[in-house]
């Protein structure tokens, strides 16, 4: 054991004598001190500020795309399924994993086209849930995003952070099938028609 002093800042514990990022290797196991006052009960970056009743979403999407075209996609309460393919490394090598989440929608999804080919679609934001994981993530919480690329995008920094980008296009990442096979993007064209 090594006892180090540090503080923390940005997501990261840092060695108070020399303000370098401490590197831990995943799994490791750390003993932790730290005055009860600086414990926070929840997250206060992750949770919604007000879910909008479906009339209040609708006027929304109104008030936004104006004179162009939106439908309805999914309504709330809607299960939808996102995969993940990343790793962690270690010292002896990369652990490469694959795990697929399930993400409940809070409100109804939108879509909305400013042009008139519908594959320049684009989702209108609305609050969700990544609920679950179903494959065996040793550790997780739930976590609200304001849409499917902020869902696809903290999911991925917060487990994976370290392995690469977290850049997605929830058209392409985002299905209705546990499979994650068939993508929502042909929906978004279908509804369209």
């Amino acid at each position: 054991m090594k006892k180090i002093d540090t503080f923390y800042k940005f997501g990261n514990i840092y060695d108070k004598a020399t303000n370098k990022r401490i590197l831990i290797n995943d799994g490791a196991k750390v003993n932790i001190i730290i005055d009860a006052d600086d414990i926070l009960p929840e997250d206060p970056n992750l949770k919604p500020s007000k879910i909008l009743k479906k009339s209040e979403k609708e006027a929304q999407i109104k008030d936004f795309v104006g004179e162009h075209k939106y439908w309805l996609l999914f309504e709330s309460g809607k299960t939808l399924y996102f995969k993940i393919s990343a790793g962690v490394r270690r010292k002896e090598g990369v652990e490469e994993m694959n795990f697929v989440f399930e993400l409940c929608l809070l409100e109804d999804l939108y879509i909305y086209n400013k042009r008139k080919e519908p594959k320049y679609a684009r989702f209108f934001d609305r609050y969700c849930l990544v609920e679950k994981c179903l494959g065996n993530l040793e550790v997780f919480e739930p976590m609200y995003a304001t849409s499917l690329n902020d869902a696809l995008t903290k999911t991925y920094e917060l487990y994976f952070a370290m392995f690469g980008k977290s850049t997605a296009n929830a058209f392409d990442r985002v299905s209705e099938s546990k499979q994650v096979k068939v993508p929502i993007r042909q929906a978004t064209i279908d509804v369209q028609k």
